[in-house]
Parts: C-alpha cells; structure tokens; sequence
C-alpha cells in the first residue's frame, strides 16, 4: 500500500509539472497574441495618422507658408511701427501764438 502510495505521488507530480508547462506555454501564448494585437493596433493608428495629416496638408506647401510667415511678420512689423508712432509725445506745449 505503501509503494502504490508513493508510485501515485510520483505519477500525480509528474502530471503537476506537465500541466505546468502547458500553462506557462498557454500564458506564453497569451502574451504573444496580445502584443501581436497591441502592434497591429498601434500600426492602424499610425496609418490613421499619417492619412489624416496628409488631408490636412494636401492644399499647403512650405512655400505657402513661408510666404505667410513673411506676410504675417511684415503686419506686425506695421503695427509696431504704428504704436510706436501714436505712443511719441505731442508737442502741445511748444506751439506759441
């Protein structure tokens, strides 16, 4: 009864270890698949991206916008000038009659 005990005890490990490594091979499994779907979602969104980006600079062109910069920097460069002219003292007090 003793060595039957013993020879169940050693059957029943040896299937505790094989059904160990099934889980970790399962668990292995698992985590592939989840960053195989990680990664293809992450390449959706990147296409996604680079699509939207495109449509939103299909009509631009860096000349265009260079051309605006220097457009935009000439009317602030205006409107300094203007400021600075309207903010200069009048001479109120010089004109003598």
């Amino acid at each position: 009864a003793a060595l039957q005990a013993l020879r169940r005890k050693k059957r029943l490990e040896q299937q505790l270890a094989q059904t160990d490594g099934t889980l970790s091979t399962l668990e292995f499994q698992r985590e592939a698949i989840e960053n195989a779907t990680t990664n293809a979602e992450v390449v959706r969104t990147m296409e996604l991206a680079a699509q939207g980006m495109k449509k939103a600079y299909q009509d631009m062109d860096i000349d265009k916008v260079d051309e605006l910069m220097a457009d935009i920097t000439e009317q602030q460069e205006v409107a300094q000038q203007i400021s600075d002219a309207i903010s200069q003292p009048v001479g109120f007090g010089d004109v003598v009659d």
